[in-house]
This record gives structure tokens, C-alpha cells and sequence, in this order.
């Protein structure tokens, strides 16, 4: 019998080739975005369902309190219908027989019916329900980022998304997002340690990427349309064909991202090194199909031409959708601030101050012993109004004969400054520190910015930009010498997030010309931003602004200093100063709240007085700005 020796074995490759961790690698890079992502979008539907839970409880109660008043006129016209003519009521009777100089104990109706009875209570029990809903959210919200970004910038997104169906499928994506991140990281473990490749499972585990990558792009489009067909501002931009855009290629490059890297590692799955390290054999001889593929891309195949002509179009196609978007983020970009050209006088419109007269509101009683009561407190009635009131006690009447010309320099009486620039836009530009709350008031509801940019317009004439803008500090080193904003707003309530270079950056600007024009929204953001100021001027501590600075006297005369509104940090404005003109100016309360759309709750008389106050700020940045640069515009 012949003999063949030993049956040849097969060597297995090394756990630690380089092949295996070129597959492991762009899996576990994979893994982790699909985790983060998965995180971060999870909480999103069970916002919605909070969301949807308080609003609904907040409209039954709406309508269970309608309801209760229906009933209440209907029995009371019943009861005053049954009354005979010249019948005197209970409240009269008793008053004939009551004393002289006592008063009668006023009676408001009759006895409330069982069906009352029984609507008030139904009223009590969805006012216990929305109450519940509302503090649930509130707890939800705070432990959840995306979540409380949504709530706070796009309160119109939950509207939206449930009308549009939205909430299932975002679940759906959210824990397929999860699930794939988990499978990635597993697979690639396996990928690079175990002894054999698990060559089909790295492939399922690929086109599993990109059957999610297809799920997830439906997802945006159907979301971003929701969210542009309901008119809904994200953040304070609105949903116009270029924000639209950048909404989608925000959310959509990180998947790009996701599915190329899925593309890679099923390429390299049909390598023949693939197949040894798996312990099979190529199918179609010693190379496989990605080592043909791969070397088609190094040859550029049987027509190099046409093949170059193609690998241009698409590298030009993703310069201009994807690198150059991502390097305008990445690098920022800006526009000169021009002010506006013109000749006028420093004083618009003098004020004379006098009290403001509080009136008294009327309260709505059913009975004297009844245990349900209509009065429902509002902010007018807290603590902390009537400090604001008392503390202020300033209304703003306008001494018409104290008129001296549109606001300005230069003694003309059409306004502007002489060194100023034609057809200019005031506009009015924040900075995005990355702390919590820095764009707070920017949103379609609050409009807070463009609130003031309209009154601005409204009080001295000039033309306003018609939206608001914002930017990073590192972008204010970006404008060109004697063109960058005169002011820049910065606002926020928690910890202000900065860097050495942004401290750095501030300081230039503040010391080349700008003033930085702040308010706090809290108190950490008040010792936040005194610790900011440490920074940017070691030395030079904030001091109070006297109350006869000229920066409380023109345009509008403030006797008493800026209005102290809330008081997060102090009652008085502060600043610091530098070769005698004011680089930072600091108001402790939250003129930022009264500019809102419906004031926070704060009286008209004294949102307008936040008013003037900006349009003082505004009118002494620009004239300082213009003197401290001039140079540079000749």
C-alpha cells in the first residue's frame, strides 16, 4: 500500500496581522459612532410622548375650565330668570334688616348644581394631570441634552414631528442606530483576536451598515421636511432652503462617514488575504474580487482616460457639497459691520422719570365660602416683581420738545455718522461661548435679538438687519481692522465654555475698539463671566457704572442708572474700562428676558426702558468704535 506522509496542514495567519486590523479598525470606528449616535437620538421619541402628554393635559384643562364657566353663566341666568319681578335678592333682604353702618355679606348667585360640582372636580383632577405632565418633562428635560435643545430652541419640533408621524420611526432609528454601534464593536473584537476570521459574519455586519445608512438618510429628509413644512426655526434660523441644507448635511455627514467605512470593509472581505485568514480558499484562483477591484482603481482600468474624467467630477462634486461647507464651518467666515453714514445729534428723544402706578387687578369670587377659587396668580403677583418694580420704579414719557435730531454725530439732523457707510444695516451680533443658554432668546417664539433690532428701527430710524446672527469668539479676529461690530452680546446661564485662544481673541478686539455688551441669565453665569473677565483683564476688576455717565445720558437720559430688572448678580451695572472708554459693559439682571416676546411677564414700562437702554449701549459703541478706528478706513 502506498504511502503519502502527513496530511498537509493549512497555516492559520497570525491573530495580530496588519490585514485584521485593517478591518478592525474602521469597525470599532463605526461602532462608536453608531453608539454615541444611538445615545443621543434615543431619548428623542420619549420626549415626544412627554411633550405631547403635557400639551394635551394643558389643553384639557383649557377646555374643562370653559366648560365650568358655560355651566356656571347658564345657572346663573337660570337662577336671575327665576327670580320674580321686584324680588328682592337675599344680599338686599339682609341688608333691610341689618344694622345701619354694617355691611351686607354679598351673595353671588345660587348654590352650585351636582353637574358643577362634578365639572369642578373634573377640573381639579386635569389640573393635578397637567401639573404631573409638566413636572415630568421638566425632570426628563434635565437630565437629557438633545432633548432640552429642542424644547428650548425648536418648541414647535414636537408639534411637528407628531403631525408628521415621525415619533415611531425616530425609535425605530434610534435603537437600530444602537444596535448596529454594538454589532460593529463586537464583530471588530472578533475581527482582530480570534483565531479564524469570521470572514460571512464581517460582511453581514457591512451591509447591515449600509442597509442602516439607507434607513437613516429617509429618516432626516422625512424629519427636516416635517420640520420645514411646519415653518418650525431651529435655534433661531429659519427653515429656508440654505438652513434646510445645512441641517441635513449636519446630520447626514457622520453617516456618510459610517456607510464609506462599511464600503471599505466589504471591499477588503474579497481579498484573497481575506480568505486565508478565514482558512478558505479564493474562489476564482489566488486573487480575489477586491484584489481586482483594488488594482482597477490603481491602474484606472482599460481607459485610463475616462476613468480620471470620472474619479474629477466626483471628487469636484464632494468639494463643493462637502469639503467647502465643512471648512466654512470649520474656519468661519464673516461680513463687515458697516455703521451707518449720515450726520446727527447725540440725543434722540430726553425722558422725564416719574412712578410707575401699579394698578390693582380684579379677582373673580363664585362664593365667599366656597372652596374652589378662580384667582390664579400670575408674575405680577410674585416677590420677586414687585422687587423689580420698587427697585425701578421708572416710566419712560417722551418730552417731545426735547427733540434735537435722528441719532448720530456730526450736528446734522438726518442721522448717522460721518464716517459711517451708505445703505448700512445696524445688526446685532451675539457670541457663541458653548455654554449652556448662550443663545437663549433666539428662537422664533422669543425673538429676543430681532425684538430689539425693531424697536431700535422704531426709535431712531435707521434700517435693521432682518435676522439675528451669531458666531464663535475665535471668528471676532476675523474682520478686517475698522470693520468689525462696534458690540457684540454675550449672554448665557451656566458656566461660560472658553479657551485660552478665545480669552486671547476677546481681549484684541475689546482693546482695538469693540465693546462686549452682557447680561447674566443666573447666577453661575454671573460668577462665570467675572471669572471670564479675570482672564481677558488680569487686574482690572468690573466696577459699578456711575449713574451720570454719559453712557446713561445719550440718547436717553437714565437718572438713575440702567433698571435693575432681575437681579442675578446685583442691582447696579458694571463695566471696565480702558483709556477712558468703556470696553465692557455688564448688566447683572437679564435685559435679554425683557426683550422676549411678551417681556417674561415684566410691565411694557419698563421692557421699554430695556429698550432705551440697549439703544444708549448701541449709540456709544458705535460712536467710540468710529474715533478708535478711523485710521483704518482712509
Amino acid at each position: 500500500m502506498e504511502s503519502h506522509g502527513p496530511i498537509p496542514q493549512t497555516p492559520v495567519p497570525p491573530r495580530h496581522s496588519r490585514f485584521r486590523l485593517l478591518l478592525a479598525a474602521p469597525l470599532w470606528l463605526t461602532g462608536l459612532v453608531g453608539v454615541w449616535y444611538g445615545l443621543l437620538f434615543l431619548p428623542v421619541p420619549t420626549y415626544l410622548r412627554f411633550e405631547g402628554w403635557a400639551t394635551r393635559a394643558t389643553g384639557e384643562v383649557k377646555t374643562a375650565k370653559e366648560k365650568v364657566a358655560a355651566q356656571e353663566k347658564t345657572e346663573r341666568d337660570a337662577w336671575q330668570a327665576s327670580r320674580k319681578p321686584g324680588e328682592a335678592r337675599p344680599a338686599e333682604s339682609k341688608a333691610a334688616e341689618s344694622k345701619p353702618g354694617s355691611a351686607p355679606k354679598p351673595e353671588n348667585g345660587p348654590p352650585a348644581s351636582p353637574g358643577l360640582v362634578k365639572l369642578k372636580l373634573e377640573l381639579k383632577e386635569r389640573e393635578r394631570e397637567a401639573k404631573t405632565a409638566a413636572e415630568t418633562l421638566d425632570l426628563f428635560l434635565t437630565k437629557r441634552q438633545l432633548p432640552a435643545f429642542l424644547h428650548r430652541e425648536a418648541p414647535g419640533f414636537a408639534p411637528a414631528a407628531r403631525a408628521a408621524g415621525s415619533g415611531l420611526g425616530l425609535a425605530f432609528i434610534a435603537r437600530i442606530t444602537l444596535a448596529v454601534g454594538v454589532m460593529c464593536l463586537m464583530v471588530g473584537t472578533f475581527a482582530r483576536f480570534r483565531r479564524r476570521l469570521p470572514l460571512r459574519l464581517v460582511r453581514w455586519t457591512a451591509w447591515s451598515v449600509l442597509g442602516w445608512f439607507g434607513c437613516y438618510t429617509l429618516a432626516v429628509f422625512g424629519v427636516v421636511a416635517a420640520i420645514a413644512e411646519a415653518g418650525v426655526d431651529i435655534g433661531g434660523y429659519a427653515p429656508d432652503p440654505v438652513n434646510v441644507f445645512f441641517w441635513k448635511y449636519d446630520l447626514l455627514w457622520p453617516a456618510v462617514l459610517v456607510a464609506l467605512l462599511a464600503l471599505f470593509v466589504h471591499l477588503h472581505t474579497q481579498r484573497a488575504q481575506a480568505f486565508a485568514d478565514a482558512g478558505l480558499a479564493a474562489p476564482e484562483g489566488e486573487e480575489g474580487s477586491g484584489d481586482r477591484m483594488l488594482e482597477s482603481l490603481r491602474t484606472h482600468g482599460r481607459d485610463p482616460r475616462f476613468r480620471k474624467s470620472h474619479y474629477a467630477s466626483w471628487l469636484t462634486h464632494l468639494a463643493v457639497l462637502v469639503l467647502i461647507p465643512w471648512l466654512l464651518q470649520l474656519l468661519g467666515c464673516v461680513k463687515d459691520y458697516r455703521v451707518p453714514k449720515g450726520s446727527g445729534e447725540p440725543a434722540v428723544l430726553m425722558v422725564q422719570v416719574k412712578p410707575v402706578k401699579k394698578e390693582k387687578k380684579k379677582r373673580i369670587t363664585l362664593r365667599p365660602d366656597s372652596s374652589i377659587s378662580f384667582h390664579m396668580p400670575d408674575l405680577d403677583d410674585s416677590k420677586l416683581m414687585q422687587e423689580v418694580v420698587e427697585a425701578t420704579e421708572l416710566k419712560y414719557k417722551v418730552d417731545l420738545a426735547a427733540r434735537a435730531g435722528r441719532m448720530g454725530a456730526g450736528g446734522g439732523k438726518k442721522g448717522g455718522w460721518p464716517d459711517g457707510m451708505e445703505n448700512a444695516l445696524v445688526r446685532f451680533i451675539r457670541l457663541d461661548h458653548r455654554g449652556p443658554g448662550w443663545d437663549d432668546g433666539m428662537s422664533s417664539a422669543h425673538r429676543a435679538d430681532l425684538n430689539f433690532l425693531e424697536e431700535f428701527n422704531k426709535l431712531t430710524g435707521f434700517k435693521v438687519s432682518n435676522k439675528s446672527e451669531a458666531h464663535p469668539i475665535r471668528l471676532l479676529a476675523r474682520y478686517r481692522k475698522g470693520f468689525a461690530p462696534p458690540f457684540v452680546y454675550l449672554t448665557g446661564d451656566g458656566n461660560i465654555g472658553t479657551s485660552g485662544s478665545d480669552v486671547q481673541v476677546l481681549r484684541n478686539y475689546l482693546l482695538g475698539g469693540g465693546l462686549l455688551f452682557a447680561d447674566a441669565g443666573s447666577r453661575r453665569f454671573h460668577d462665570s463671566f467675572r471669572g471670564l473677565m479675570e482672564q481677558v483683564f488680569p487686574g482690572q476688576p468690573l466696577r459699578v457704572i456711575a449713574d451720570d455717565d454719559p453712557i446713561f445720558q445719550f440718547p436717553f437720559s437714565f437718572p438713575n442708572g440702567a433698571p435693575p430688572l432681575w437681579h442675578h448678580g446685583g442691582t447696579g451695572a458694571m463695566g471696565i474700562k480702558h483709556r477712558d472708554r468703556w470696553v465692557v459693559f455688564y448688566h447683572p439682571g437679564d435685559i435679554n428676558d425683557a426683550w422676549k416676546t411678551g417681556h417674561s411677564g415684566l410691565q411694557s414700562e419698563l421692557a421699554e426702558g430695556a429698550y432705551h437702554m440697549g439703544v444708549n449701549i448701541v449709540y456709544y459703541s458705535f460712536t467710540h468704535y468710529l474715533e478708535e478706528t478711523k485710521q483704518y478706513r482712509k
